[in-house]
């Protein structure tokens, strides 16, 4: 188990340079699985960092971002040139073919194929709306527990390569956060930072599976005994009375 003090850096799932070095502007919504990109997200959003979002990623913008530059003639040509050279030290970005294909960097249409259209997609803006609206105070329940607020301790726990577990302890309350990157995996109740508040028991308040959220449909399970996690999935979990739970 490890501590985390209040956070005081800033994480983020991709960034302009990262976007923009794939030579083709490829976002990373566009690269994996959907459920690891909800979970990673999700983790991005409700973790103990400050999250920073690139252009797009809270809607999971479908425009490429590709490298450009305003320039004409010889600069055009050599900013050109230096560009597909840094872009080799990548394998897949060396083979003859791929080079053809990178848009140039004074590319007007490549340039404008990049601006975002800014229309709403209902099928993609729950996976980032629904995690942030989570950390907030609902009427029926007390103020929220973040690892942004003073007072909030934030403790941690890798179980496995592919399991992170945050457990978020203030006076409004306490939640917990598991993210499982991997397959379905059998959780076992020997680690003291999944231990529910005495009297009390878990209840789940938001899944990035759910498919209110935009996932394919929640296996929750996180009673007494092992916990059954399915795959690339992400929950919050809020400690509540055992009576309240058990209604």
């Amino acid at each position: 188990m490890r501590h985390l003090s209040r956070s005081a850096f800033v994480c983020f799932l991709e960034n302009h340079d990262q976007v923009a070095n794939t030579g083709f502007g490829t976002r990373l919504y566009n690269s994996v699985d959907r459920a690891l990109w909800r979970t990673m997200s999700a983790l991005l959003l409700l973790g103990p960092a400050t999250p920073l979002l690139f252009q797009g990623v809270e809607r999971a913008a479908s425009e490429p971002f590709t490298y450009f530059a305003d320039h004409d003639e010889a600069l055009a040509d050599a900013v050109r040139t230096g560009r597909l050279k840094f872009l080799a030290q990548f394998p897949s970005l060396r083979d003859p073919d791929a080079r053809d294909r990178i848009p140039s960097p004074e590319d007007e249409s490549a340039f404008r194929a990049c601006q975002l259209g800014w229309h709403a997609d209902r099928g993609r803006r729950p996976c980032l709306e629904s995690p942030r609206r989570s950390v907030g105070a609902p009427p029926n329940r007390p103020g929220p527990v973040t690892p942004r607020h003073i007072g909030v301790q934030v403790h941690s726990s890798a179980s496995t390569a592919t399991l992170l577990v945050l457990r978020y302890e203030a006076a409004a309350g306490e939640r917990l956060l598991l993210f499982n990157f991997g397959e379905r995996e059998e959780l076992l109740m020997n680690d003291p930072l999944l231990a529910p508040p005495r009297g009390s028991g878990w209840e789940v308040v938001w899944s990035s599976e759910r498919l209110s959220h935009g996932g394919q449909g929640n296996e929750e399970s996180f009673g007494p005994g092992r916990w059954l996690l399915q795959a690339r999935c992400a929950w919050l979990l809020e400690a509540h009375s055992r009576d309240a739970v058990s209604r």
